[in-house]
């Protein structure tokens, strides 16, 4: 994580009576808490669905014994328009619901038989669906790599065996226990009652890439190509997030890219660990998701160029591995029909170049603020959020090579 970020003022209710009421609801009782500093835990650029506070505290206890404490609180994000994304969404309430409920479920099916099963910080409960509470990782050693340069080989293959850890639990957990995806099942933003209401935040970033091929020398022919996903997108991807019973289905994260995870390292700082954040956007479908997810927006360029489809091998193995492991091996699936999954739901891809890739790898400077950003703005052509991030040539680049890759591969 970014050092050096500018300390803010708290909202009035992040105060301490509120976190003396958290602590004592989890059986800390007889202490008294003191908010030493506040800071914002994620810079600029890095960050889009929620406003992530560090708070650091001094709790004393009834013996006279101090210690210090961080805590992460999450809150609504400032803009109109994503706020009104996230009630309607109930993304918040998923979020609070997958570490409350859904996660503690895996790590009880896997406690003893994987070894470290847990991806995902303490969370604390809370009376409250826009608000999350959880402890700090940075001072047990994990950090946050660098979005722009993307991740290396090594920061890429923990990723992948930490996501097929997450996905076969999930596959175990629905076979002992179906009811805890209850809410999971029921898809919220990808219907056909809201699909003009998505159709219409999908067009403009399509639109914007659209713009960055014409103007690449060599790179005409795709943009009917793009077109061509374009025009179906809405249509597969309601069938993406409300699959058939038979498909092979496990709980993506859904928002599985380079800031969504932190990393710990051993003495030789080599990368040892990873923990997952921010589970608002989880489905129980096709892993294809996230795997199209984290390989369109996360890789070095070196790996994106030389490693990929070794990954998807390494992610096979630890998948069918996890299942056996949870008694679960007659749900495994072939790398054929893996890479068959994938090439099926490409169109996946396409809109995450399209919609995702550019807020990742731009500059500081780049990143959009959306919290000015209106539904009104952007149907009049006012508004130019996102202009500085698709112009960047970090992103055109990666663009080209995707083309490339999707193009070998059948997906355009």
């Amino acid at each position: 994580m970014s050092e050096n970020i500018p300390v803010t003022e708290p909202p009035s209710w992040l105060n301490k009576e509120f976190f003396e009421d958290l602590l004592q609801k989890g059986n800390e009782r007889n202490i008294s808490v003191e908010i030493k500093e506040v800071q914002n835990a994620v810079p600029v650029g890095d960050n889009y669905l929620s406003i992530i506070h560090r708070i650091t505290l001094s709790i004393s206890e009834e013996g006279g014994r101090t210690t210090e404490r961080s805590l992460i609180v999450k809150d609504l994000p400032k803009g109109e328009m994503l706020q009104k994304f996230l009630k309607e969404g109930g993304i918040f309430k998923q979020e609070i619901s997958m570490y409350q409920k859904v996660l503690p479920a895996f790590y009880r099916i896997a406690e003893g038989r994987l070894e470290a099963p847990s991806l995902t910080a303490k969370c604390y409960p809370l009376d409250n669906d826009e608000l999350l509470v959880m402890e700090d990782l940075r001072p047990s050693g994990f950090r946050m790599a660098d979005r722009r340069q993307g991740l290396d080989y090594d920061h890429c293959l923990v990723a992948v065996k930490a996501l097929a850890r997450l996905h076969g639990m999930s596959v175990a957990t629905h076979e002992q226990d179906p009811d805890v995806f209850q809410d999971l099942k029921i898809e919220k933003i990808y219907t056909e009652s809201g699909r003009d209401n998505v159709k219409f935040h999908l067009d403009r970033p399509f639109k914007k890439l659209k713009e960055v091929v014409e103007g690449m020398n060599g790179f005409e022919r795709f943009v009917e190509k793009i077109q061509r996903i374009h025009d179906d997108l809405m249509d597969n991807m309601i069938m993406m997030m409300n699959p058939e019973k038979n498909v092979f289905r496990v709980m993506n994260h859904g928002d599985f890219w380079v800031n969504n995870m932190l990393f710990s390292y051993d003495e030789k700082d080599k990368v040892s660990d990873i923990k997952m954040l921010d589970f608002q956007m989880s489905k129980f479908v096709t892993p294809a998701l996230d795997l199209h997810y984290f390989l369109v927006s996360s890789p070095s360029m070196e790996v994106r160029k030389n490693s990929v489809d070794h990954l998807l091998e390494e992610y096979h193995t630890e998948l069918c591995d996890v299942l056996k492991r949870l008694d679960c091996a007659h749900k495994q699936i072939t790398l054929q029909r893996l890479q068959e999954e994938l090439k099926d739901n490409g169109f996946f891809a396409v809109n995450v170049m399209a919609a995702l890739l550019a807020i990742v790898v731009a500059d500081p400077e780049d990143a959009p603020d959306f919290s000015d950003m209106t539904e009104e703005s952007i149907k009049s052509g006012e508004d130019n959020t996102m202009s500085k991030s698709y112009a960047g040539a970090r992103y055109r680049e990666l663009v080209q090579m995707l083309l490339l890759r999707f193009e070998e591969q059948g997906i355009l």
